[in-house]
């Protein structure tokens, strides 16, 4: 597809954008130069590619300060497959910080296909970089909320104690005993679990356990 470049001025990026007046001028004349290339086929091997309108089109400039510059169609919703994974590695990046998101995915070039298996298998396992399927399942698995993504915080409660079998509560009792005791000839019986306290430990009442019948 040739586009007509003839009069575009040539512009060299300083890593800030002209001021808002000017930038809506030139995404605006960005749209008017091209809204008449009617070039190519929509994709139709995967559904959602093949419902878009091929009649729409729009040009949005959006700033890292929130400003947003469009037009045309820039309102009509579309599927933007794996223009989500530089999204959501983006996302990965802010809660968990670029070198903890460079370690666990990488940014290096397979050299392979971007849903190849043996790319995975070549580096044991890493799926290199987030913008093949294996990288961007790593990134989308690794997404977290703000403050619960180091290993740290993960867990806000001390680990839960499995229980002795000494202290291991029996069916029938319960969560207000403290643990079961089973007598050599008979049913187990639940013991109440007395509060610390400084005076001599009294001894602790027991009941025998309930038959379902409640006899």
């Amino acid at each position: 597809m040739d586009l007509d470049v003839v009069g575009v001025e040539q512009l060299v990026s300083t890593g800030a954008l002209p001021d808002a007046a000017r930038v809506d001028e030139l995404v605006a004349s960005a749209h008017e130069r091209n809204r008449w290339v009617s070039d190519g086929v929509v994709a139709d091997y995967i559904p959602a590619l093949a419902a878009a309108d091929p009649e729409a089109f729009g040009v949005c400039v959006a700033d890292v300060g929130g400003s947003v510059h469009a037009a045309g169609d820039v309102d009509v919703e579309f599927s933007i497959q794996s223009i989500s994974k530089a999204f959501v590695y983006a996302l990965v990046c802010e809660v968990m910080g670029h070198r903890e998101a460079l370690a666990r995915v990488g940014v290096n070039n397979t050299g392979l296909s971007f849903n190849s298996v043996v790319a995975i298998e070549l580096n044991d396992g890493h799926p290199m970089n987030p913008m093949v399927n294996a990288g961007a399942i790593a990134t989308t698995g690794s997404r977290r909320s703000r403050g619960t993504s180091s290993a740290s915080t993960r867990r806000s409660t001390p680990p839960r104690r499995r229980p002795t079998s000494a202290t291991r509560r029996s069916p029938g009792c319960s969560r207000a005993t403290g643990g079961s005791t089973r007598t050599p000839d008979g049913p187990s019986t639940c013991t109440r679990a007395s509060a610390p306290s400084s005076s001599p430990p009294a001894t602790s009442r027991s009941w025998r356990r309930r038959s379902p019948t409640g006899e």
